[in-house]
């Protein structure tokens, strides 16, 4: 593999030294770079990763003079190296056959406990949870319903932006359903060696499908590996794409199983694995009213929850916030109270021998000293109120911009 990568390199850059186009020229030698710091990255043998590395330099340098108008220098390797490189792709073949064998036998997904219990956890999403409940669960509990032609679904694409609660409503599912839950990430199946994830996405659905149970396959940021073909792309990226949609194929028939892939960037995806999907849901930022309702369950073991009827100026500021903003933003509250005993100096014992800090205009019995000097769990931090709500607001800035929120507003009415 990387004796062919390395001739593809060369090849790339033979183009480099035929073009006249400055653009394009960067482009490929960015390209080449990535090619190379590929190379040195996944290749282990350290008598010719100098070779590699001496390109790299190379390129580096090509790159700075292109924008000086200088002639274009020649990657040379030492033939040595080269040699060597041959040598040891001949040598290594079989070990490497051999240990990619044995990690794909390893290879297993481990079920994962839901992280809630049920839909009830998950706030607002009204109407996504009716989907849901319509063709995932409903067909499970009534399945003398689902005949002729309203067959059940059991693929799903969950899109939108970041921090709406995709994850969760994936972890909610299993949990209603009762099912067994395996979650995994592009990471997880990528490889660096040439048919190895092929193999692993195969053995993956391969699990799933035959499964006793019923279950839920959860595959997290998917557009890591489905993004949209292109003629530049390399052919093992090519060869994963067909064959996850190949397991696509065999997936929608079976009916004790269902799989759900999460993105933010559903632009991304490629065309034909869209099709793949017999439900496509967005999970849109939530409206004024949901941002209420987080707020409640994010604060309902808290006293900031006594303050709610307060509220009004705070949800009007929070709007375009995510779940997760949410999350962070009470968080931050929270954090204001246990901030300030970084700097108080005055402080007051209450009962069962806690230190809480003394008020402005309290002088008896008060001691004079700092947080460092408070015996061990034993500093007490006064209650979260709304002003620490009203300075964590001005604080928290929201994760997805106007723009971005108007592309999937836009994205959406393809559908």
């Amino acid at each position: 593999m990387v004796l062919k990568m390395y001739k593809d390199l060369l090849r790339k850059y033979e183009e480099i030294k035929n073009e006249i186009n400055t653009k394009v020229i960067y482009e490929k030698l960015s390209f080449c770079k990535d090619t190379v710091d590929y190379l040195i990255a996944v290749e282990p043998n350290n008598n010719f990763k100098h070779a590699f590395e001496h390109i790299r330099s190379s390129i580096i340098k090509q790159t700075i003079n292109l924008g000086r108008k200088r002639a274009l220098i020649e990657i040379k390797i030492p033939a040595a190296s080269l040699l060597n490189l041959e040598n040891c792709q001949k040598n290594n073949s079989a070990e490497q056959m051999e240990t990619r064998s044995d990690s794909l036998k390893e290879f297993q997904i481990t079920e994962v406990i839901p992280q809630i219990c049920g839909f009830h956890e998950v706030i607002g999403c009204n109407e996504i949870k009716k989907t849901l409940q319509a063709h995932f669960i409903l067909p499970l509990q009534q399945p003398q319903l689902f005949v002729g032609l309203l067959n059940t679904v059991n693929s799903l694409l969950l899109f939108g932006p970041p921090g709406t609660g995709k994850t969760r409503i994936a972890h909610a599912l299993a949990s209603e359903i009762t099912c067994k839950l395996y979650c995994i990430s592009p990471s997880d199946i990528l490889s660096e060696y040439i048919g190895k994830t092929e193999k692993m996405i195969k053995t993956v659905f391969t699990q799933i499908k035959n499964s006793p149970s019923m279950s839920i396959l959860f595959i997290d940021e998917i557009d890591g590996i489905c993004r949209k073909r292109t003629g530049e792309e390399q052919e093992s990226s090519r060869r994963l794409k067909t064959e996850l949609m190949c397991q696509l194929n065999d997936f929608n028939s079976n009916k004790n199983a269902i799989l759900i892939c999460a993105t933010n960037c559903p632009w991304d995806l490629d065309s034909a694995f869209l099709r793949r999907f017999q439900k496509r849901i967005y999970v849109p930022l939530p409206d004024r009213q949901e941002r209420f309702e987080l707020l409640n369950y994010y604060t309902e073991k808290t006293t900031l929850a006594k303050t709610k009827d307060s509220w009004g100026p705070i949800i009007t500021q929070t709007e375009g916030f995510s779940g997760s903003d949410l999350a962070n933003l009470v968080q931050n509250a929270l954090s204001v109270p246990v901030t300030e005993l970084i700097e108080n100096k005055k402080w007051k014992m209450t009962d069962f021998n806690m230190y809480e800090p003394a008020m402005e205009n309290e002088h008896f019995n008060v001691i004079y000293c700092g947080i460092n000097e408070i015996p061990r769990n034993c500093a007490k931090v006064r209650n979260a109120q709304i002003s620490d709500l009203i300075k964590a607001v001005e604080k928290i800035k929201r994760t997805v911009t106007v723009a971005e929120d108007q592309k999937y507003k836009e994205y959406i009415k393809q559908f």
